[in-house]
């Protein structure tokens, strides 16, 4: 073929090249000539058809499908008839899926010269899925991490001295590529601190995958934590499936609840995190990876690995840093700008205009959060929905009334009088300041529950909000803050 006579290319192509270039071309190329002979192919094509490039060349098109090659007309043969662009799927005779682009080439004199075809095999085609489903994946992820990016500026807004501690720890840990494990109880935010650490690490631009081990099945851990190969089992898919480590690939795997996976997973898992590498089940081979592995229980792990529960040498590979979140009870001072951060969050969710009573207030600060912000967050949406105006007041919701009056969940304060019951708070403000002066109580403890009481009803007429009772107080933001914690709020 006289190919320098049809482009005009800046090099030279020779036969040779263009052969070359033919055969790096993804998916079959081939052209036959007006009568159906096919005149130029490329090796792909003999792989797709399972057979030899001589046997191809001597095989006219109108004949491909009479000899088994495909299973119906061919997309070729079809452009000589019609002398018109053909598009059609067909499977080979032994069972390859093609989508055919099937294109007449005419002369000078608009007379047909031959047809050029080109297929995408149906492999390639679901490995193009593939990657779409996996960049999807990842787009899903980047808006996941920037809805908690937003939840992180609630999360590192704390006052509470050991709380500052944990975030400057974190951060440090950030920068390094060494595994860490959070600890803390439920509901303190072990996923949003892990968020945070990858966020401010080298791998904030890859995909978070969150993993939560205690809700996979324990016979299909091993399969979703490494994948698994085509006929690895019964059910298995026909392409096999990427395992969540796979996924997590330059990134960062968070396995929370590390503490309920099964004891034989925990000695595969010790593998890849000394390989840096995973076996696919079914796999004969292994596949590196590069992967920040942070782990996260609300169990004692140090006493699981004591009674046999827990490897020790898993133990220690996870804990290479350890940071542990302090429960909300420790951290008084965070209780009411958390709270105003979900009544904010809720009041545009469910278009409402709430805020906190100021005895609300108090029993929120006496409180001891069994379920620490977990639990915060419920009570303030459960409050906002039920509630009936724009008063959040504990007194008034019958739901949260048994477990919010149970005076083993309250704090004492500093004066020794015991935390205020519900039924008490029921009468009216004026019984409950009284009832915070103990009897025989100092002038200063007197005064202290007056200036508590009276910083309550003045967070509440501001919905809550602590600059503007600030400002109503007359003093700065801070200078109420340290108030709070000296009132015992």
């Amino acid at each position: 073929m006289g190919f320098n006579t049809i482009i005009k290319p800046k090099m030279e192509i020779t036969e040779e090249l263009f052969t070359k270039i033919c055969n790096n071309v993804l998916g079959n190329l081939y052209v036959c000539d007006k009568d159906g002979n096919i005149i130029f192919c490329n090796e792909s094509c003999a792989e797709t058809f399972q057979c030899t490039m001589e046997e191809l060349y001597s095989t006219n098109v109108h004949d491909l499908h009479k000899k088994g090659f495909t299973d119906r007309i061919s997309a070729s043969a079809e452009v000589l008839n019609l002398q018109s662009k053909v598009v059609r799927f067909i499977r080979t005779g032994n069972g390859v899926g093609m989508l055919i682009h099937g294109t007449p080439v005419f002369n000078e004199n608009n007379e047909l010269e031959m047809s050029v075809a080109s297929t995408f095999v149906e492999s390639a085609f679901f490995e193009f899925v593939d990657k779409i489903d996996s960049e999807k994946a990842h787009l899903e992820n980047a808006i996941e991490f920037l809805q908690s990016a937003r939840q992180e500026e609630w999360f590192l807004e704390s006052r509470n001295f050991k709380m500052q501690e944990v975030y400057a720890l974190a951060l440090k840990a950030a920068k390094s590529d060494s595994t860490i494990s959070i600890n803390g109880e439920s509901g303190v935010g072990k996923e949003i601190m892990a968020h945070y650490i990858h966020k401010n690490s080298g791998r904030s631009k890859a995909i978070f995958v969150p993993v939560n081990c205690a809700t996979i099945p324990q016979e299909l851990m091993e399969a979703e934590l490494f994948g698994y190969v085509e006929g690895a089992f019964t059910g298995a898919t026909k392409k096999g499936k990427s395992g969540l480590f796979e996924v997590a690939n330059d990134g960062t795997i968070f396995l929370d609840e590390i503490g309920e996976m099964p004891f034989a997973m925990q000695s595969k898992l010790l593998r890849v995190l000394e390989s840096g590498e995973i076996r696919k089940v079914g796999a004969q081979t292994e596949k590196k990876l590069n992967v920040r592995v942070i782990a996260a229980t609300n169990r004692n792990l140090r006493e699981m690995v004591r009674r046999g529960e827990f490897r020790e040498d898993l133990f220690y590979r996870l804990n290479v840093i350890p940071i542990t979140i302090p429960p909300l009870r420790e951290r008084p001072e965070d209780v009411l700008p958390l709270a105003n951060y979900f009544i904010d969050k809720y009041n545009k969710k469910y278009k409402a205009k709430k805020y906190l009573t100021s005895l609300t207030i108090d029993h929120f600060i006496r409180y001891f959060w069994p379920g620490n912000i977990r639990e915060l967050r419920n009570v303030i949406e459960q409050m906002t929905v039920v509630s009936n105006g724009n008063e959040l007041d504990i007194r008034k919701n019958f739901i949260l009334s048994d477990t919010m009056a149970a005076a083993d969940y309250y704090k004492r304060p500093a004066d020794g009088h015991g935390a205020e019951s519900l039924s008490q708070s029921e009468q009216n403000e004026t019984a409950s300041f009284r009832d915070d002066i103990a009897e025989g109580a100092t002038l200063k403890e007197a005064v202290k529950a007056f200036e508590r009481e009276y910083i309550n009803k003045v967070i509440a007429q501001c919905g809550g909000n602590i600059s503007a009772a600030a400002k109503q107080l007359g003093i700065h933001r801070t200078n109420l803050y340290k108030t709070l914690n000296r009132v015992n709020m």
